[in-house]
């Protein structure tokens, strides 16, 4: 395996590069849900998580684009969902997402070789977080394992844009090709930093067929592969 070499900083992505966004998610969801029972349990009869998680991927499509609060889109989403059944109360859908949010951003469950790795890179190169989602490293217990971090709310301009990624080289303090994202997405991710000079590793974890937009680009199937990448062996 060739190995990756001139690099100075390592982005991540967050939501399915280091854990599986869809597992957290579904199971607060469903803490939402409960919620919503403890108050009105013939409206919670009404729904169940793949309702939730429809109406709010529905709201998420007329929110986003622009980059608006993840948290805020969530808010509107169980406001929505609380309409459908015949139950308008804000007030309820803030306790709602409070819950969700608590449960978010608590239970995150990482893949095996995510935080190892995080902790091997973290002595050999300047790591930053750049995400389009809201789970801020902080807030899930591994800020410390990043030296910057960048939050596409924050900025109002979101990956695949190529200024995000700017922005991620000037807070890494080295030049864009002296930079490497790793992420799961091949849009956000991959073309994203490949269109901003940065270099770019996707995390293939489902072993997915690599899309013809990359071909040439490295895939790992998990972060201790990364790891050989850049130490010039097959991990």
């Amino acid at each position: 395996m060739d190995r990756i070499t001139g690099i100075k900083a390592i982005t991540f992505d967050l939501d399915g590069t280091l854990w599986d966004y869809d597992t957290v998610m579904r199971r607060s969801m469903a803490y939402a849900l409960g919620e919503l029972g403890k108050h009105d349990s013939i409206a919670a009869s009404r729904l169940d998580v793949d309702r939730m998680v429809g109406i709010c991927e529905m709201v998420t499509r007329e929110m986003v684009p622009p980059v608006v609060d993840l948290g805020l889109v969530r808010l509107e989403a169980f406001k929505r969902t609380l309409v459908e059944v015949d139950r308008r109360d804000d007030e309820l859908a803030e306790r709602i997402n409070a819950v969700y949010l608590r449960h978010r951003f608590s239970n995150v469950e990482f893949y095996a070789d995510a935080l190892p790795a995080l902790e091997d890179l973290g002595r050999r190169y300047n790591l930053g977080a750049l995400s389009n989602g809201n789970s801020r490293p902080d807030l899930i217990g591994i800020g410390h394992m990043f030296r910057f971090s960048v939050m596409s709310q924050d900025h109002g301009v979101a990956k695949p844009d190529p200024r995000i990624f700017e922005i991620a080289v000037d807070q890494a303090g080295c030049a864009a090709h002296e930079m490497l994202h790793v992420g799961d997405d091949v849009e956000h991710d991959i073309l994203g930093a490949v269109n901003a000079g940065v270099r770019a590793v996707w995390v293939n974890r489902n072993g997915a067929e690599r899309p013809d937009t990359i071909d040439g680009t490295r895939v790992v199937a998990n972060l201790t592969q990364l790891i050989g990448m850049l130490e010039g062996r097959q991990a």
